[in-house]
């Protein structure tokens, strides 16, 4: 299922705002697929964010061949003028009471953002952009293209149930920009 006119029509927002949402654009395999390794992850590979304004768990994976094909798809080189060169993977776990806080990523061209897992009863956990000027409404299936390292961004504190999102960092081919995750 190609994405380009997708990212046709969003690719305004995402210039002006930082960010663009592709609602329904993740297939129910690539959800599937992401549960396994979810299932799979043994609790002692997390790791345990815990800064001042920050406090998750996150695992770095190797991204699912559902999500290669779909990033694949993807018309990076119309939205952001490159090809895509190297990426980072990771899911990102949140409890009740857990959250990140308001940041810069140090380096990336494009970060994506997947919602795998948020069961009922579910609250908290949305993320913001632009010091939570504007909550992104994100669904389980979209998909949550931004500019992480331009865009001030966070997420409020679970309330309830647990929050699990792949995310991905991206990096043009030839970028000059710093490498890492936060």
């Amino acid at each position: 299922m190609p994405l380009a006119p997708a990212f046709s029509f969003h690719r305004k927002q995402y210039e002006q705002q930082g960010f663009t949402i592709l609602l329904n654009a993740a297939r129910p395999v690539l959800l599937r697929q992401m549960a396994r390794i979810i299932e799979r992850a043994c609790e002692e590979d997390f790791i345990e964010g815990d800064e001042s304004e920050h406090s998750w768990k996150e695992i770095a994976i190797d991204p699912p061949l559902a999500l290669s094909e779909m990033i694949a798809g993807f018309d990076v080189k119309h939205l952001l003028g490159g090809q895509l060169g190297r990426s980072a993977h990771w899911l990102n776990i949140y409890e009740p009471g857990e959250f990140i806080g308001a940041h810069v990523d140090a380096g990336g061209d494009m970060q994506i953002m997947i919602p795998i897992e948020m069961p009922p009863p579910f609250e908290g956990g949305e993320l913001w952009v632009n010091d939570k000027e504007c909550i992104l409404p994100v669904a389980l299936g979209d998909v949550l293209l931004f500019a992480a390292h331009r865009v001030r961004h966070g997420t409020t504190a679970v309330r309830s149930g647990r929050r699990v999102s792949f995310n991905g960092r991206m990096w043009l081919r030839d970028s000059t920009s710093a490498s890492g995750r936060h």
